[in-house]
């Protein structure tokens, strides 16, 4: 099992061992690039470096696949969130083709992958199903259809759905994939370190600063490179970037079900938050999975109620055998649809960034690594300019910022006997007018925390799924001790002593 940024284990992380690097960081040595986070992103991109020439580096905080690649339930789909017709009305007819040629390579890429370095992860092609269950869903699928002949998507209708509800029209679309994401990521890695290429874990990047070469800052130490890469969502340690991103968080479950159930496709629905369902095989084992139930990061009362929501919802579809594994995943939305991709303005094109794919990660994080190929090679492209990460800077927006990025702030109630805590629970509150996060470990021990973020000093929330400190402002979440899971924060959680007094920091 590996480690993961939460209490509950993923599918895949429980059928995973913890990554064992090779390699070792040679701290007298200028690379090429430094790639940070051990995700799909990161590690995808350093391979395609590494495969280019370029010596590479890639520095994760804790361990290969800890965060939301861990989490996903990776569906391969050209399919983004945002439909093909809002991207067209949006950025135009083209843009909107090079969308989805850009998320069709970005499948392909994984595909090579796979066969070159035969790689067992449970690959298989799949279409996508996606329906409808009313006359306003109707007609919004209407538009998807529009949306993806004009891309170029094969697609057309159907009159069947694998997933047992009543629908109106459903929607079939050819060309996707599934996987165990884990298991590729790792095989990927193998492959980078096999061609020379350096993987260093627990190593968090504090600071770096600009010049020729670039000097990066660690948890182990000084380093050089001569370009950098953040493929961590929102990057830490870049003063006055702030990409107009909104943090979620996603559920899903995996169980048993009959075998005459299972399904070969990818399926969706059109609620708001939607439903979607995909089959994988694991050491021999078919199961259903389904994921759901999504809500801006710390802006639920109690996340118990999104997996009761979930589970609820799969029980009224499929005879339940067992469900074997709860799980939620932290996305970024960006602001219009698209993901910020490329070189940071005023970085004199050496640092890169990878960011906001909303719901579509795994396809996004081959767009990425692609991309950032061709930028550090100097090679030109038409999805430079599309996928901008300094794009919001000129362009209109279309949501509001400030609703969306600000995070409400939950009444906080005088705490009168910290005792009162049972093992295994948190809570925000107020000890001597300050508001404090406290938890109390299975030993007992009662573990106090000032309640600020350390990005922008919100106040944090307990989500009691998760057993983690979730920031509603900007997505940045802690451990039950402090200990950073998710930026932007780039700090702990400020510890405190429990005296008689008002609490003192350590």
């Amino acid at each position: 099992m590996i480690p993961r940024d939460g209490a509950c284990k993923s599918l895949w992380q429980t059928d995973a061992r913890s990554y064992s690097p090779v390699n070792r960081l040679n701290r007298r040595k200028i690379y090429d690039v430094a790639i940070v986070g051990g995700g799909i992103t990161g590690v995808s991109t350093a391979l395609l470096l590494q495969q280019a020439g370029k010596s590479c580096i890639l520095m994760e905080s804790n361990t290969l696949c800890f965060g939301s690649t861990g989490g996903t339930t990776a569906h391969l789909s050209n399919l983004p969130d945002t439909p093909y017709s809002t991207l067209s009305a949006r950025f135009g007819k083209e843009a909107a083709r090079l969308v989805r040629q850009s998320a069709e390579q970005a499948i392909g890429l994984i595909r090579r992958n796979i066969r070159k370095y035969d790689i067992h992860c449970g690959f298989e092609n799949a279409d996508a199903v996606i329906f409808s269950q009313n006359p306003s869903q109707d007609n919004q699928l209407e538009a998807w259809k529009a949306g993806c002949l004009e891309a170029g998507l094969d697609s057309g209708w159907v009159d069947q759905s694998p997933v047992p509800m009543d629908f109106t029209r459903a929607l079939l679309v050819k060309g996707q994939g599934k996987f165990h994401p884990v298991k590729y990521v790792q095989g990927i890695a193998r492959a980078f370190e096999k061609i020379g290429g350096t993987i260093v874990q627990r190593c968090r990047v504090q600071e770096f600063r600009m010049g020729d070469p670039l000097r990066i800052e660690t948890s182990h130490g000084f380093l050089e490179s001569r370009y950098l890469v953040f493929a961590t969502h929102i990057p830490p340690g870049c003063s006055g970037y702030e990409p107009p991103c909104a943090a979620y968080r996603s559920y899903a479950v995996a169980l048993r079900i009959p075998e005459d159930r299972y399904f070969p496709e990818l399926v969706y629905d059109m609620e708001d938050p939607y439903h979607y369902y995909r089959c994988q095989w694991v050491k021999g084992k078919r199961y259903l999975i389904a994921g759901g139930a999504d809500h801006r990061t710390g802006q639920v009362e109690d996340t118990r109620d999104c997996f009761r929501m979930l589970e609820d919802h799969i029980r009224q579809l499929f005879p339940v055998k067992e469900i074997t594994h709860r799980w939620s995943s932290q996305y970024f939305k960006p602001e219009d649809g698209l993901p910020y991709i490329g070189a940071l303005q005023g970085k004199e094109g050496k640092v890169f960034v990878a960011t906001g794919y909303g719901g579509d990660g795994m396809v996004y994080s081959g767009v990425a690594s692609l991309l950032i190929r061709k930028l550090i090679r100097k090679e030109k492209t038409a999805l430079t300019g599309l996928f901008s990460p300094n794009r919001f800077q000129s362009r209109k927006v279309f949501s509001n910022r400030a609703g969306e990025n600000g995070g409400p702030s939950r009444g906080v109630q005088e705490i009168q006997h910290p005792e009162e805590l049972a093992p295994g629970e948190g809570r925000v509150g107020l000890y001597d007018k300050r508001s404090l996060a406290q938890f109390r470990d299975q030993k007992g021990n009662l573990i106090m925390m000032d309640s600020a973020c350390r990005h922008q000093q919100c106040q944090i929330t307990w989500n009691p799924a998760e057993k983690s400190w979730d920031c509603p402002c900007h997505g940045s979440r802690y451990s039950t001790t402090g200990k950073l899971l998710n930026g932007p924060a780039d700090q702990d959680l400020i510890l405190l002593d429990l005296h008689p007094a008002l609490p003192q920091s350590r």
